[in-house]
């Protein structure tokens, strides 16, 4: 068994170690750094460095497959920098205290025992010592010892090691779940401090951080070790200090690397088929015997369950390439197949969207609305921008197309009387679904703010909308629904202005531009009222109930049934619609989603599932057969809407 055997030489770690000590004395960044972004700027002659004279990384954050010895090595890092170091201090961090417990018993100590008495530095206590003390024992005299010293965190706490210095440190596996409950943003923060002066500038002696973890939901535990590892990025650096914004750099390497049985005889990884002679020189390795390399052995199994196509099969499939990735991409797979999502097409339309947004050819406009010369019922116009991104639209309306409107007189459902309103000409055309803001409870604002959604407990979500561009016949008839140019998304909106009433204008000034429907969620009473209040209630949508009369309320309310609903229509849209999808944002949350708690976070998402539910509404048939004159009965007293 891999117990029983001695380390052998593995091309691939090698490679890694260089990346380390190249990042132990990297004392250069990049010259030119765009100052808004951070990110290096490559000219024709490649990218310029600049030498700064002080070290400047603090390790390195390691997204990795299972099994793969990452934290031996980290071990091995900490084990060597304390043997060969003079006052030299190093702690092991895990996602629980017991499993850093762990680690140093089974681990560290006895690699400590089984290193050769000539290089075996002297220590104090018995051979089983809660702090490795590598220092003379109090009855010798004759000569001092390395003053180092070893230990683990019981606790993975935030100030467990505040006030302390570290040179050695190991976060291991910071993207599982936790009952700790700890921000590794705010612990990392506390535990920069323990290893530099300056505010994190001046890096101690032989600091090193390794920060491996097997990732595992990336929408659950693992969201801020993934935020961490995008703010390791080589490439993104803080100007002047020349540090990434993580102090890190982050690694990969794929899953079909290292893998045992896949290895020749000189200690390199056989990915693809084998040649003659390693096969020769290694007959009873399972590459030898099956004539494979370890991609072809790993693709071969994601093949199988996604030729089964069911969502228990969809569901391993993507779990087998979020623990075994062979793209960096793969390590943060949402794991939303276990409610029946095609995840697949979401995963290749971002791809999709990704090289074309790395392109410069965006598949949407950002920007905002505003009224022409600050009317409150002016006209709606677009405004472009890069830095105030309230939209993204990724449909240009001819002007002639926009703000068609006209007044009529509506039945106000709150205020029970019969008001003067706008409403859409065209509202058969397009509609807004919305989420409006509300306050979460604590629970809820904690585990947005755990799980990575939020950088604070704010009890506030945020605001949602989006604008479904519905089934134009004239464009798609006789076609196939996955043909269509129609029924997609064409605006999204996930957004916190300063004020609710700022939130609400959006929602009129994006509906009365498009000539959308709106279809919100009534959990939140206060948008219904401001915008029957504003005069834009004909622009409400309603559902039909079974007598045929509208509800009195436009919209629906959100509760379990209606969130399975949702479920239910995206499974449908993903299947027919995602590979046409053009808004990464709602694709984004859509492979985040993981069941029906997760709509309290999903506020992009929820909004666009209200548009395809608003979509189904017969309201719209009904209203476009009524005379100027007519009207409807709401409920068989007299009471009339127009």
């Amino acid at each position: 068994s891999e117990a029983e055997v001695y380390p052998e030489y593995r091309d691939d770690v090698r490679r890694k170690f260089c990346f380390a000590w190249y990042l132990e004395n990297c004392k250069e960044t990049f010259k030119d750094i765009d100052q808004e972004t951070g990110r290096a700027v490559k000219s024709e002659d490649g990218y310029r460095m600049v030498d700064l004279g002080r070290r400047l990384f603090f390790g390195d954050a390691e997204p990795k497959t299972r099994r793969t010895g990452a934290t031996h090595e980290a071990i091995h890092k900490i084990l060597k920098g304390s043997t060969t170091n003079y006052s030299f201090f190093s702690t092991i961090i895990s996602f629980e205290g017991n499993n850093a417990e762990i680690h140093y018993k089974k681990k560290l100590l006895p690699a400590f025992d089984q290193l050769p008495m000539c290089i075996k530095p002297m220590w104090e206590g018995n051979r089983r010592p809660t702090i490795l003390r590598l220092d003379t024992p109090p009855t010798v005299y004759i000569t001092g010892g390395l003053k180092s010293a070893i230990t683990f965190s019981d606790s993975g706490g935030l100030y467990k090691n505040e006030g302390d210095r570290l040179n050695g440190l190991l976060n291991d596996e910071q993207g599982k779940d936790s009952n700790l409950k700890v921000n590794i943003f705010e612990r990392w923060n506390v535990n920069k401090f323990t290893m530099s002066t300056g505010m994190g500038i001046n890096i101690l002696r032989g600091a090193y951080v390794k920060n491996p973890s097997t990732v595992e939901q990336m929408e659950s535990s693992s969201a801020p070790y993934y935020r961490m590892c995008m703010m390791s990025d080589f490439y993104r650096r803080v100007p002047i200090k020349g540090q990434t914004v993580s102090g890190f750099a982050r690694i990969f390497l794929p899953a079909y690397l290292r893998m045992e049985g896949f290895i020749d005889r000189f200690g390199k990884s056989v990915v693809d088929t084998p040649t003659e002679r390693q096969c020769r020189l290694t007959p009873y390795a399972i590459f030898a015997v099956a004539k494979k390399g370890s991609r072809q052995m790993m693709q071969e199994e994601r093949d199988t369950l996604l030729a089964e196509n069911t969502p228990q099969s969809l569901e391993t499939y993507r779990s087998i390439r979020r623990k075994s990735p062979f793209t960096w991409s793969e390590c943060w797979l949402g794991s939303a197949g276990n409610v029946g999502y095609n995840l697949e097409i979401v995963d290749k339309r971002l791809g999709e969207l990704n090289r074309l947004k790395s392109l410069g050819d965006l598949p949407y406009k950002t920007g905002y609305f505003y009224r022409e010369n600050s009317d409150p019922d002016g006209m709606v116009l677009w405004q472009d921008s890069s830095d105030i991104i309230k939209f993204r639209m990724s449909m240009d309306l001819p002007m002639a197309l926009t703000n068609q409107r006209e007044g009529v007189e509506i039945w106000d459902g709150l205020s029970q009387k019969v008001v003067m309103s706008w409403r859409p000409r065209n509202g058969q055309r397009f509609t807004c679904g919305i989420d409006p803001f509300r306050n979460l409870n604590a629970n809820q604002a904690k585990a947005n703010s755990k799980l990575g959604f939020s950088l604070s407990n704010s009890r506030q979500s945020d605001g949602g909308m989006a604008i479904l561009w519905e089934y134009d016949d004239s464009i798609d008839h006789g076609k196939s629904k996955k043909d269509w140019n129609s029924f997609r998304c064409v605006l999204s909106y996930r957004y916190r202005p300063a004020t609710q009433e700022e939130y609400f204008e959006d929602v009129i000034m994006a509906c009365q531009y498009f000539g959308a429907m709106m279809f919100p969620e009534q959990n939140v009473e206060a948008f219904i009222a401001y915008v029957y209040k504003r005069g834009y209630g004909g622009y409400f949508l309603f559902e039909m109930g079974l007598d045929g009369r509208p509800k009195p309320l436009p919209g629906k309310w959100t509760g379990t049934e209606t969130q399975q609903e949702l479920v239910r229509e995206y499974k449908d849209y993903i299947e027919f619609r995602g590979h046409v999808e053009n808004h990464d944002d709602l694709l984004g949350e859509i492979k985040s989603f993981q069941g029906l708690e997760s709509f309290t976070r999903l506020d992009l998402k929820t909004a666009f599932g209200y548009a395809l539910l608003g979509s189904k509404s017969r309201y719209r048939e009904i209203i476009s057969t009524l005379g100027s004159d007519d009207a409807i009965d709401l409920d068989g007293s007299g009471l009339r809407m127009w």
